[in-house]
Formats: structure tokens, C-alpha cells, sequence
């Protein structure tokens, strides 16, 4: 089982790599970053690297992918990340991504 929930462009841009032959090219940031994701793109797009993932640590993070169409991951939020356990999750519990990183 995976913990990594891939958006719609990742599951589309990365089919088609092998993962042992493959480099990955990766970032990972939240939304306060998301000036220096969007930097790292633009970077990697001008240097052709291919293909890339964003980790998305927060949900409007993964939001600003999908709306930019830029593959990305975030950590299933079922997975407890201090223990690499799955939740103890309660009849009918639903778990949602809610984490927003932000200054204050």
C-alpha cells in the first residue's frame, strides 16, 4: 500500500516511467513556500528535467498544482507520520487533508 496520494497530472505525466530507470526530480513545499516551488519549476522546466513531483505538505499547496497542472503528491492524511502507522480510525471517521502552513 501507498501513503502517497498523487494528483490527476502526476498519475498521467508518470505512468510511463520506469521507476528503476528513472530519476525523479522533486520538491516539496507548503503554500507560504510556494513562491520557491514555483521558482524550482520554473528552473527545471528551463532545464528540461524530466520528470519532476512536487510533495505538497499542505492542502493549498496541492490545490495550487491542480489548478497550475503540476504533478504533485501529498501524504495521505490516514498515515500517522510519527510512527509510520496507519490511524486507528473510528466507524464512519473520514480523514481529510487539512493542514495549512502559515506565518503569522
Amino acid at each position: 500500500a501507498t501513503y502517497l496520494l498523487y494528483n490527476s497530472h502526476a498519475k498521467a505525466r508518470l505512468r510511463w516511467y520506469k521507476p528503476k530507470t528513472t530519476t525523479l526530480h522533486f520538491t516539496f513545499g507548503s503554500a507560504v513556500m510556494s513562491d520557491f516551488v514555483k521558482n524550482w519549476l520554473h528552473f527545471a522546466e528551463k532545464a528540461g528535467l524530466q520528470p519532476y513531483l512536487v510533495g505538497a505538505s499542505d492542502a493549498s499547496l496541492q490545490g495550487l498544482c491542480d489548478v497550475h497542472r503540476i504533478s504533485s503528491a501529498a501524504l495521505d492524511p490516514r498515515l500517522d507520520v510519527w510512527t509510520y502507522k496507519e490511524k486507528e480510525q473510528s466507524n464512519g471517521e473520514v480523514y481529510e487533508m487539512k493542514s495549512d502552513w502559515n506565518y503569522f
